[in-house]
């Protein structure tokens, strides 16, 4: 029997080669699927992984749960069991074989219902609608708080407890709306509009509902409640179902709590908590203004035996004496200067009054003006002019009738 001669050594491949190429065909080829089976050969091993087969009448293909999915799993399958399972094909190289690694596991009737999730979360994924940095900040002493929920369920009572036990003066405005079943999509969504029309509006938004199974959560699943959610200008807190839960109103909400108590404890500061705060912080206070005054009377009391304290009146006196000589010092040079001022004011008084044409016109003298002009030259005058003569005492009119010029 005649063999293919190797020709080019770079196409033999180990099998570890080999394996790792089959590896990546597959894991390329086949992203995450959804699978439809019955469970056989189930084992939870003492390490918290689950292992499994899932078959068919015609196949069937080994599975593994890995331990920290399987502590999120909500129901414990078993052997015979119908379930649909969720996850990727993968190689497990050392055993040279190929098997399904399991993400999640449901009942089969769930089926639906899941893939129509994952779809629409890719979708709104894609358009940022979960992105942490559109998510608003929530107030961390509201005074007024919007709740939407069933006005018959108990997550309104959870609500309303959680809240009167936790929060000092506030005011609760409740919009009722269908959690579950046919238009409860609709009702949500209108009451987060109805919550952001009103004036004044609430500064956060609790929605939420009890627990149930995907059926009855889905109302927070479909895409009108979720733009509803992102689209409100208020903080809103999504409380839906237990723990293990999660929908694409939590997804989309600006804070995700397990539960509708849960909701109501991320909207408020406990008060006892804040009362012990407060107390905490009164007692840190005196303490320190305590601490502060024995200081000061310490300081006080070991300044009042200082040498300067003791001398402080005495020169306190001598100050005050310093203050009277120099008044007093004050007083004198200024009735110096005052006396020294009169004399000067007195002689340029006389000096003024020699001056004066008026001291002129006393020792007999006048003034002639002629057009209300200074006559100082007989040339400047004519006969038959008209003169003023002002005298030292009241004034007199003449006519011109002879001139002798110099």
């Amino acid at each position: 029997m005649a063999f293919p001669q190797v020709i080019d050594p770079s196409q033999i491949f180990t099998v570890s080669e080999i394996t790792r190429e089959i590896r990546q065909l597959l894991e390329t080829q086949f992203p995450a699927v959804w699978l439809r089976g019955e469970i056989s050969g189930i084992n939870f091993h003492r390490s918290g992984h689950l292992y499994l087969t899932l078959k068919d009448a015609g196949a069937q293909i080994s599975g593994v749960m890995w331990r920290s999915r399987v502590q999120r799993l909500e129901f414990r399958p078993a052997d015979g069991q119908e379930a649909l399972l969720y996850g990727r094909l993968v190689v497990y190289e050392k055993g040279g074989k190929y098997q399904f690694e399991i993400e999640a596991i449901q009942p089969s009737g769930q089926g639906a219902l899941a893939a129509e999730f994952e779809k629409l979360k890719a979708r709104l994924a894609g358009e940022g609608l979960f992105e942490s940095d559109r998510k608003k900040p929530i107030p961390r002493f509201p005074r007024t708080i919007g709740v939407i929920t069933s006005s018959s369920g108990a997550a309104i009572r959870d609500i309303l407890v959680t809240l009167s036990r936790r929060a000092f003066d506030l005011d609760v405005l409740f919009v009722a709306a269908k959690v579950q079943g046919d238009g409860a999509a609709s009702e949500i969504a209108g009451a987060i509009n109805q919550l952001a029309q009103y004036s004044p509006a609430p500064e956060v938004i609790i929605v939420g509902r009890g627990g149930g199974s995907i059926e009855d959560l889905w109302a927070f699943n479909e895409e009108k409640t979720v733009r509803a959610i992102t689209e409100c200008p208020i903080p809103i807190i999504s409380g839906v179902g237990h723990e293990t839960d999660t929908t694409l109103a939590d997804l989309a909400a600006d804070l995700r709590a397990p539960t509708p108590t849960g909701a109501a404890e991320l909207a408020t500061s406990d008060r006892i908590e804040l009362r012990s705060r407060i107390d905490h912080l009164k007692l840190r206070l005196s303490r320190s203004i305590t601490g502060s005054l024995e200081t000061f009377n310490l300081r006080l009391e070991k300044s009042a035996g200082a040498y300067g304290l003791k001398r402080l009146p005495d020169r306190l006196n001598q100050y005050i004496q310093q203050l009277d000589d120099l008044e007093a010092r004050g007083k004198k040079s200024l009735a110096t200067g005052l006396n020294n001022i009169n004399d000067v004011i007195e002689k340029f008084e006389s000096r003024l009054k020699a001056l004066s044409p008026l001291g002129v016109l006393n020792r007999g003298y006048s003034i002639v003006i002629k057009d209300d002009k200074v006559v100082t030259d007989a040339g400047n005058l004519a006969l038959d002019d008209y003169i003023k003569l002002v005298l030292a005492k009241g004034q007199a009119k003449a006519k011109i009738s002879e001139i002798k010029a110099k």
